[in-house]
Formats: structure tokens, sequence, C-alpha cells
């Protein structure tokens, strides 16, 4: 699982020195920073949701050749 560092200080500068307010600069930054943890947390899923899939499957294989004495 790999972490991606955002610096919501420097954004917030950055988005000050274009003209928002400094409410609007951190408001904005803490919202990209919300966005960012969501798509970790949705890319993190998704693996979990092929290892699930794939213990599943191979459960079924094996039961179906134990009962059928495959």
């Amino acid at each position: 699982m790999s972490f991606i560092t955002f610096d919501t200080l420097q954004y917030a500068k950055a988005l000050e020195a274009k003209g928002f307010t400094t409410e609007q600069a951190e408001a904005l930054a803490e919202q990209t920073l919300m966005k960012q943890d969501i798509a970790q947390i949705n890319a993190d899923l998704r693996v979990l949701k092929w290892g699930i899939g794939l213990v599943v499957g191979i459960a079924v294989t094996v039961a179906i050749k134990h009962l059928f004495g495959l």
C-alpha cells in the first residue's frame, strides 16, 4: 500500500497568492486532503475485494474436487 503526501499548508498559501482568503484557502486544502483519503480507501477496498474473490474461488475449487473426488 502506498501513501501520497499532500502539503496542505503549501497548497493553502498558493491559493492565498491567487487571491483566495485565508479561510477559503484552508477550507479547500482540507477538502482536497479528505478527497485523497477517500481515494486511498477506495483503492484499498478494491484490492481487498479481489483478494476475497480469489480466496473464495480457491475454496470452491477445493470443495468441488473433494466432493467429486477429482
